[in-house]
């Protein structure tokens, strides 16, 4: 209950089986953090498996836990979840989280992402790296109270000799977006000139996923898009990006070296 970090990591050497097992034997509050750690793929095999009941862990959980725990949950199933939660006042917190304001941001997240505690042993983040479906899958790190901290920088990672540590070592600064914000606002965002993609952040700096400016730009109205002056520089990131992609892909096939 007290290291729910170090738990999750421990369990992550049993099979699937097992690891839902020992969550269901755990008292719900306790469960939810542990399973708020766990790699998404681990924890979408044990949803996807229905031998677990999300919905007790989302009502014992701290805040900070179930929200993690519902940004981890394919978005078909959150509301179905949080209607069915007999609390009043944690439904309508977590209600709060699904709801985007039309014509926002918001609107637009996707939950395909990668989630690192700041203190995952850089071993653990390549194994998760190399599970994700893409090598490109955006990837932010988490404070241990779910808040957000950065964007997961692999350039860091694949030029590190040796690699070590943990992932809140190769985090870096990226001002994130609003979920409220307008797109024809967000559109000219400056954080846009250096990035292909951008976390969604509430105002409790849960993150609540990511958008690519390509499908920003694809909702924008044509007046609205980036002047024609930041073309230049967009594909520039856009050029950056697909390097960092390729050396990604060399990165999760090499050792580690911890």
């Amino acid at each position: 209950r007290l290291h729910p970090d170090a738990f999750a990591r421990v369990l992550l050497d049993a099979t699937p089986a097992e690891i839902t097992a020992m969550c269901n034997a755990l008292p719900p509050a306790t469960a939810a953090g542990v399973a708020a750690r766990l790699p998404a793929t681990v924890l979408g095999d044990m949803l996807n498996s229905g031998a677990i009941q999300p919905a007790l862990w989302l009502g014992a959980g701290s805040t900070d836990d179930a929200i993690e725990l519902l940004g981890r949950t394919p978005e078909e199933r959150r509301l179905a979840l949080v209607n069915g939660l007999p609390d009043r006042t944690r439904r309508r917190r977590l209600q709060q989280f699904l709801n985007y304001p039309p014509h926002s941001i918001g609107a637009l997240a996707s939950d395909s992402m990668l989630r690192f505690r700041q203190h995952t042993p850089i071993g653990d983040v390549l194994a998760e790296l190399r599970r994700a479906p893409v090598a490109e899958q955006p990837a932010v790190v988490i404070d241990d109270a779910s808040h957000y901290l950065g964007v997961l920088a692999t350039w860091r990672m694949l030029t590190a000799d040796p690699l070590v540590g943990e992932a809140g070592d190769y985090v870096i600064t990226v001002e994130p977006m609003r979920p409220e914000v307008p797109l024809e606002s967000a559109g000219r965002a400056r954080p846009w000139r250096d990035h292909n993609w951008l976390p969604i952040v509430d105002h409790s700096q849960h993150v609540l996923g990511w958008v690519s400016r390509a499908r920003m730009l694809e909702n924008i109205d044509e007046s609205d898009e980036l002047s024609p002056a930041s073309a230049p520089l967009i594909d520039l990131a856009d050029a950056m990006f697909r390097v960092e992609a390729d050396l990604l892909g060399n990165l999760i096939a090499a050792p580690v070296g911890n």
